[in-house]
Parts: structure tokens; sequence; C-alpha cells
């Protein structure tokens, strides 16, 4: 299972001490398992799942790598393996995972 955690700080820097707030911290867990990365994102309706897909299809293709998506109204499902590499997972596999995790935040 790959688990990745992703935090942005921001410094407020007063006039004798600088102070660290997180402002923003985004979990995200790809399942893998069976030479596949996977997950499910949950979305308020069709319309935001479907201009995901969207988003998602366009870093796809400049990055030369499409995953394989499936949408069932608010949910969207990926798998993600790289055919050229015998379907195994490979590090085109995990960028495009991160690319994919920007999109939601």
């Amino acid at each position: 299972m790959l688990n990745t955690f992703d935090c942005k700080f921001v410094v407020i820097r007063g006039r004798n001490e600088s102070y660290k707030f997180i402002v923003s911290l985004v979990y995200t867990m790809w399942k893998e398992e069976n030479d596949q990365l996977t997950k499910t994102f949950t979305f308020k309706n069709f319309v935001e799942a479907f201009g995901f897909m969207s988003r998602v299809a366009l870093v796809a293709e400049k990055m030369n790598h499409h995953p394989h998506m499936a949408n069932i109204y608010n949910q969207v499902s990926f798998v993600l393996n790289t055919h050229d590499a015998g379907g195994k997972v490979t590090e085109k596999d995990h960028k495009l995972a991160k690319a994919i995790d920007a999109l939601v935040g």
C-alpha cells in the first residue's frame, strides 16, 4: 500500500519570532497490489466528477500516460500501471498518481 502525505506550510514572521502553520494537509492513499495502483475519488455530484475526469485526461495526455478511468455518478475510479513495462507499476504511474491528487486540491 502506498501512503503519501503532503503538507503545505505558511511562515508568518513577527518581530521576535517566526510561526509556522500548517495550512493544508492532503492525505492521499493509493492502494498498490496486483501490479496496479488504484484509487476512487468521491465528488459532490456527477458534473464535478466528470469535470475532474476531463482535467485528468489533459494531464495524462501531456504525460503520454493514460489511466484506466471509470465513472459512476459522483465517483471516479482509477487503475494505473504501465503497459510498456509488462503491466507493472512504474515511476510513471507514481508521477501520474501525484498529478491526479494535485488536481483535487
